[in-house]
């Protein structure tokens, strides 16, 4: 019982972060040590998520709690981005729910690689982490509020590129293309400075090809020649319509009221 009595106990359910995840590098920080977190886990004030990360009492543990202990405390370098970053900016209807099964995507878009913790992997079985060399800069990673927790999270102009960097081996040209249509909104200033920034051709590429064919309102606005389009050609899934403006085949069934290129 002296445990529970103690005042550190009292601190820690007090000053626990709000996000719901206590990293051992945070309860080190805060003078909790292992031994310590073992009797507040025996005792029940702490639930062991995995190793390395715990919640107060039996408290649900959210998708963007977990990732919030991953950017702060952790000061890992990954962000919500793709799909789910679209959705967090009501884009796309993509499903994303407080609970630990739900579907959210992280990035990681520098050259050092970023791994997440175990204990994250096995708690959110649903999630899809994704770590390429996209872009030059964190350009267009913001602060974006997420329910009540605050998450480095793209913007929509750096998120669609995200999304088409993993076209077609995670999600299907149909259903890029069919986001890119909904996309109209986009900012153009800041379209042009994600793909100077963005390293990845076949995502810049198949951008402007699909925002031409869609008649996207930026399209007209952005400046090409300082885009780095790089050399030879392209092809998407397994071609079918050749683009030559853009040196790009894609799918034939994407090939309905399309003229341009060819």
């Amino acid at each position: 019982m002296s445990v529970l009595k103690d005042k550190k106990i009292n601190f820690l359910m007090a000053n626990y972060p709000e996000e719901g995840v206590a990293t051992s590098a945070w309860l080190e920080k805060h003078g909790y040590y292992k031994q310590l977190v073992k009797q507040y886990c025996d005792a029940g004030w702490l639930t062991r998520l995995g190793k390395g990360a715990y919640s107060r009492l039996k408290d649900p543990v959210s998708w963007e709690g977990a990732v919030k202990a991953l950017q702060d405390q952790r000061q890992l370098d990954v962000h919500v981005g793709g799909i789910s970053a679209l959705a967090l900016y009501g884009i796309t209807q993509y499903l994303l729910f407080n609970q630990n099964d739900a579907s959210f995507s992280l990035f990681s878009t520098k050259l050092k690689k970023t791994r997440l913790p175990a204990w994250f992997l096995q708690y959110f079985k649903h999630g899809h982490y994704y770590q390429k060399k996209l872009f030059s800069s964190d350009l267009g990673v913001t602060p974006k509020e997420v329910g009540n927790i605050t998450l480095q999270v793209s913007i929509p102009e750096r998120a669609i590129l995200e999304v088409l960097a993993i076209t077609p081996d995670k999600i299907t040209i149909q259903h890029a293309s069919e986001l890119i249509e909904n996309l109209n909104r986009l900012r153009s200033h800041l379209v042009q400075a994600q793909l100077e920034a963005c390293l990845s051709i076949k995502a810049k590429r198949l951008f402007l090809c699909l925002a031409e064919l869609y008649n996207l309102e930026f399209f007209n606005e952005l400046d090409i020649e300082k885009i780095d389009l790089g050399s030879g050609k392209r092809v998407i899934g397994k071609g079918g319509t050749y683009y030559s403006k853009w040196q790009l085949s894609l799918p034939s069934e994407l090939d309905t009221d399309f003229s341009i290129g060819e």
